[in-house]
């Protein structure tokens, strides 16, 4: 079995990759069975039972014109008054021209964030609506975007912090109570899940607080309207926070610079910064490269040596775009996922006929991480749920969206070791997987 690092290109596919890193809870048995997962092999009939063919009836019966137009026989005769934002008589000569020799004429009107402001504004003027299909695949998109990021906010936080707790704290167990490689692979388990949950523990407003003080203080003593407004516009969920807490009338941001710095101190004193945003949340062990591993996603400059994986991973993905810059929340959610998504358990390691980004050595611990993982999916979380049953939740509503996994599951590497272990998975037979691999 071998498995190549691919990256992910739209983050909503990145929970699938979860896959690779399994789940965990050892719970207080010894071994591992490995039972079939919940939805191992349903779960591509799970997905079409969603769908439901529409059947279209329709007979095209629009009107139909020869070009060029006679624009005195329009039904309205005032459309080019209505229709042109111009009052030179040149422009709008030559806007009727091409209205005649084309039927359509294209010319600017105006900028607009929200695609229904303009359909009003363009009704609200009198003119005749043309709805083109790039508008509906854009509603659609919207909505999409939408019932995601709902989605995503209201279950999937918490729901991956909780899977990241558990992780860390049985990988944690393991790590003190083995030794060898299978001592470094609940170290690396460790380090993998303690980058979410320092992550996913940073939601704060406290360290924006700190940097927009910063910046206002850096100010020319009058700033430009510009500057203001942008500030106004990069820490605008900050500010929103700032008012719900201290009762201000939004229209003062931006305005009044003494306004907002007061406010802005009176919020940092009610919340002072924490070293990390998670005190107590990283490992001992494990701690020096889960530090580093946060600095270079910080950073996210571009491709370097991942602490935790040892092969270079491309830490410029961990920008937050889309719907993912709507808060910190969502913010901090899309750079755990992208850490789960990107960073790969190998399989493949190099030797002396086969390529591979790591050693082999290393290789196999990460095998080894990757085993215990899928091994332990059977425990639960401290509020009682499965933990397979929360990541199959995760994974089935999150291939609904964007497809079904491409790379290696828990089903499989659960099915491999139902191959290789003929009964119960202890931690300590995982140490023959590679060979039996």
């Amino acid at each position: 079995m071998t498995t190549t690092r691919r990256g992910v290109g739209f983050v909503a596919v990145l929970v699938v990759c979860l896959g690779l890193a399994g789940s965990l809870a050892l719970g207080a048995e010894a071994g591992w069975s490995m039972r079939k997962l919940p939805g191992c092999e349903d779960l591509p009939k799970r997905m079409a039972a969603f769908y439901r063919p529409v059947e279209v009836r329709l007979k095209p019966a629009a009107r139909q014109y020869e070009l060029p137009l006679d624009l005195s026989r329009l039904n309205n005769p005032n459309f080019g008054k209505l229709a042109y934002p111009f009052q030179q008589r040149d422009l709008a000569a030559k806007a009727n021209a091409m209205l005649a020799k084309n039927g359509f004429v294209v010319f600017p009107a105006g900028r607009f964030d929200d695609v229904v402001s303009f359909y009003k504004a363009v009704k609200s003027r009198g003119l005749p609506i043309f709805v083109t299909s790039d508008s509906l695949l854009h509603l659609y998109h919207i909505q999409f975007d939408e019932t995601l990021r709902a989605i995503e906010e209201r279950e999937f936080v918490k729901d991956l912090l909780a899977i990241s707790r558990a992780i860390q704290a049985e990988a944690t167990k393991l790590h003190a109570s083995t030794s060898g490689d299978l001592k470094k692979a609940a170290r690396l388990l460790a380090g993998y899940a303690t980058v979410p949950v320092v992550l996913l523990g940073r939601t704060g407003m406290d360290a924006e607080a700190l940097e927009a003080l910063k910046e206002l203080n850096s100010w020319p003593p009058r700033p430009s309207w510009r500057q203001r407004d942008a500030f106004v516009r990069k820490y605008s969920e900050l500010f929103q926070a700032i008012r719900k807490e201290q009762r201000l009338p939004p229209q003062r941001y931006g305005l009044n610079v003494p306004v907002v710095r007061r406010a802005l101190q009176r919020y940092i004193k009610a919340h002072p910064v924490a070293a990390d945003g998670t005190a107590g949340a990283v490992p001992d062990f494990v701690a020096d490269d889960v530090k580093a591993e946060l600095e270079l996603i910080a950073a996210h400059k571009g491709f370097a040596p991942s602490p935790l994986f040892a092969y270079k991973e491309d830490y410029s993905q961990y920008v937050p775009r889309g719907h993912y810059r709507r808060s910190k929340k969502l913010k901090q959610y899309f750079k755990a996922m992208m850490w789960y998504g990107r960073m790969t358990f190998l399989i493949r390691g190099q030797t002396g006929r086969v390529a591979g980004l790591v050693p082999m050595p290393v290789a196999r611990v990460q095998t080894l991480a990757a085993c215990m993982l899928a091994g332990m999916m059977e425990g639960k979380l401290p509020d009682g749920r499965p933990l397979a049953q929360v990541w199959d939740r995760l994974y089935a509503v999150t291939a609904y969206y964007v497809g079904l996994a491409d790379d290696l599951t828990p089903y499989e590497y659960r099915s491999a070791l139902r191959v290789v272990f003929d009964g119960p998975v202890r931690p300590s037979g995982l140490l023959d997987v590679e060979k039996s691999f």
